[in-house]
């Protein structure tokens, strides 16, 4: 099957401080002509996510918060008939404050484990498929599994 792979932060909601790590609600501002796209686009082909959330490593929200973070989106997002196909997340880090999470390891990105996990799971078709994020990290782990790679650029809607 053909999909796109997005990264979450910096593609479907601002990225930047105060809000380095998006928590809770109230602090996602979405990027709104994104979100219309994939409306359209989500008819024809499924989408997916993949983000590195250091922010529960380093004791800045929990495990629980993610998920529930992730509960309300997939509910305002479904209000505009948008729904992803599925989500990954890497919640390790090497400088991590939560022993257990203190690691290199293979799904953070620029790692590929993410990656290649979704395409094992959904058998995505490289070759039809693409990736978007915002950081170059992203781009590396594009490049690792040999899917094609676009920098989200301010025009989106013409990108795609």
């Amino acid at each position: 099957m053909k999909a796109i792979i997005l990264d979450r932060d910096g593609i479907i909601n601002k990225c930047m401080p105060p809000h380095q790590y998006v928590t809770k609600l109230s602090e996602i501002e979405y990027l709104e002509e994104n979100i219309v796209l994939f409306s359209k686009i989500r008819k024809d082909i499924p989408i997916f996510i993949v983000t590195n959330q250091a922010g529960i490593a380093k004791k800045k929200f929990k495990n629980q918060d993610f998920y529930l973070l992730h509960k309300i989106l997939k509910k305002k997002l479904q209000i505009d008939d948008i729904y992803f196909n599925d989500v990954k997340y890497c919640l390790h880090h090497p400088k991590a404050i939560i022993k257990e999470y203190k690691k290199n390891c293979k799904c953070r990105k620029p790692g590929n484990k993410m990656l290649l996990d979704l395409i094992k799971e959904w058998d995505i078709n490289l070759k039809k498929s693409f990736m978007i994020g915002d950081r170059t990290h992203d781009k590396l782990c594009a490049k690792k599994t040999k899917v094609k790679f676009y920098f989200a650029k301010p025009n989106f809607n013409n990108q795609i």
